[in-house]
């Protein structure tokens, strides 16, 4: 009976670890778009919380319907995840993007640098995946909204990728105003 007790919960720590693990995940930058609309010239305004760019703040200017945060990641197996190691990835570019893709095609590209080059690090992992033990995958990842002026979203990397929230507060409206 102590063996079973012990066993379920060593058993209920694991599983308890694992979900903890899944729904980590750790801001990366806030992103306020200013100016303009949709389509229009505006600016996204970019201040980083984690990485080699902590504590900078910098301005992009972009004309296009939607903004794309890229990069990549090393993912990692379920026995790495369970003692503790922490994923692993860099962010490389914000760039915009068209919803019509002739547009796409044939307007100018807005695409800004968020790194210096490559990191040998990840360039390890991404060649050499098969003989890191416990790495699952290293690959690119990107997340993409709308760009809305007025808007603030914050970027959160997570297990697997990129997460972007509008955090921007909604518009109070008394219980009397219909419409």
């Amino acid at each position: 009976m102590l063996l079973a007790a012990v066993f379920f919960f060593f058993t209920a720590v694991s599983v308890l670890r694992t979900m903890i693990a899944y729904a980590d995940h750790d801001l990366v930058a806030t992103v306020e778009c200013r100016g303009g609309s949709s389509g229009s010239a505006g600016q996204l305004v970019v201040n980083f919380a984690l990485g080699p760019l902590r504590g900078q703040c910098r301005s992009y200017p972009l004309t296009a319907d939607e903004w794309v945060f890229e990069g990549r990641i090393a993912a990692w197996k379920l026995p790495a995840r369970l003692v503790g190691v922490r994923r692993y990835f860099q962010y490389e570019r914000i760039s915009g993007r068209y919803l019509d893709i002739a547009r796409e095609k044939t307007a100018p590209r807005e695409v800004y640098a968020l790194a210096d080059g490559p990191d040998p690090l990840w360039q390890f992992f991404y060649r050499q995946r098969r003989w890191v033990p416990f790495l699952d995958a290293a690959y690119g990842i990107s997340a993409f909204v709308p760009f809305e002026p007025g808007h603030v979203f914050q970027v959160h990397i997570t297990q697997t990728g990129f997460l972007i929230k509008n955090i921007t507060p909604a518009p109070r409206r008394s219980w009397w105003h219909v419409g």
